[in-house]
């Protein structure tokens, strides 16, 4: 049932990719429906001034570089109904999108909302382990990986692929996602910052969209309304750091899963594990039959991953205990609420 016209802000969180944000706020402002502000959160190494002095644009210099933690600077940041999350080096090649994106959101029941956007380099864009050969299905199954089903998630951070109608969905992809402001604040845990403070999170989107999921439903559009350069990760790392974030938020993603969907986590982590093992051995198998250094970096990656899965535990105290959020948080958003 529709109910009233919701207002909404766009929060662009960016690090190092001035030439892309500007270009992004830019076209935001030739869109047929305009937000009320402009957030962009930025964590990069030098102020971007043009920005700063933009008059449609509440610039945020954020403290960390922490791509939840400067999501939730922005929301804070909104005085609007609904925050639009958008990727800094998207383009809008639909100038209806916030259209698109609020429509949903006008239903009481709806508390997400997303569209589809499409990677330059299509093979990146819906990706998943679905694969149509009966033999791949049995081995990924025998090898604990799940297989969901379109638009759901399931343990381990293994989401199905985009369905092609409108509907409700459980989980977004991060380039796009807006949400009710008021449940968004609420529902954002702070262990998610310490594991990407740490640089051992990954995936927060998956997070974010099923934690949200909780307070109702989210929606998807799958019109195509953004594209996404194939651009370096602004959290680019070695084979090495990157398999060590992959494996240790495995178990992250069950225990949300567990905890969303009323799953008993001690099951998740024996899964979690049997996952991990054939993911151990299959990279170990690779490194002996045809050795190189990117496979022993993905070897040793699973290895400490897994091994940081057992001895260090998944808490703000204990990933990140001399930080205080809730403090660095109240300091961050000063500047906006000068400005605001």
């Amino acid at each position: 049932m529709l109910f009233f016209m919701l207002t909404f802000d766009v929060v662009i969180t960016t690090y190092n990719r001035p030439d892309e944000v500007h270009r992004l706020t830019a076209q935001i402002l030739e869109c047929e429906s305009k937000p009320g502000w402009i957030i962009v959160v930025d964590s990069s190494d030098i102020q971007n001034e043009e920005l700063a002095n933009n008059p449609s644009v509440l610039y945020i210099r954020s403290s960390h570089k922490n791509q939840p933690y400067q999501r939730l600077l922005g929301a804070m940041a909104s005085k609007a109904d609904v925050v639009v999350f958008l990727d800094d080096d998207l383009v809008i090649t639909n100038s209806n999108i916030f259209t698109l994106l609020m429509a949903p959101l006008q239903d009481r029941e709806i508390v997400g909302s997303s569209v589809a956007f499409q990677y330059i380099q299509s093979s990146h864009y819906n990706s998943s382990y679905h694969q149509n050969s009966l033999m791949i299905k049995l081995i990924l199954s025998i090898t604990g990986v799940p297989s969901p089903s379109q638009g759901t998630v399931s343990r381990l951070g293994v989401v199905g692929l985009k369905p092609l109608q409108s509907g409700c969905v459980q989980t977004f992809h991060g380039a796009v996602m807006a949400f009710r402001k008021e449940v968004f604040l609420s529902n954002l845990p702070i262990s998610l910052f310490a594991l990407y403070e740490v640089k051992l999170g990954k995936g927060e989107d998956k997070i974010i969209s099923m934690i949200n999921s909780k307070s109702g439903r989210l929606f998807f559009n799958p019109e195509v309304c953004l594209l996404h350069p194939e651009n370096d990760s602004s959290y680019l790392d070695t084979d090495f750091g990157f398999n060590v974030r992959v494996t240790y938020s495995r178990l992250y993603h069950s225990k949300v899963y567990a905890e969303c969907y009323s799953k008993k986590f001690w099951v998740e982590v024996i899964l979690f594990h049997y996952y991990t093992l054939w993911r151990w051995l299959i990279a170990g198998f690779k490194c002996l039959l045809n050795p190189s250094r990117p496979k022993w970096q993905k070897f040793a990656g699973i290895t400490y991953g897994w091994w940081l899965s057992v001895i260090l535990r998944q808490r703000p105290e204990s990933l990140t205990p001399g930080i205080d959020w809730e403090s660095e948080l109240l300091k961050d958003i000063e500047q906006a609420d000068v400005k605001g």
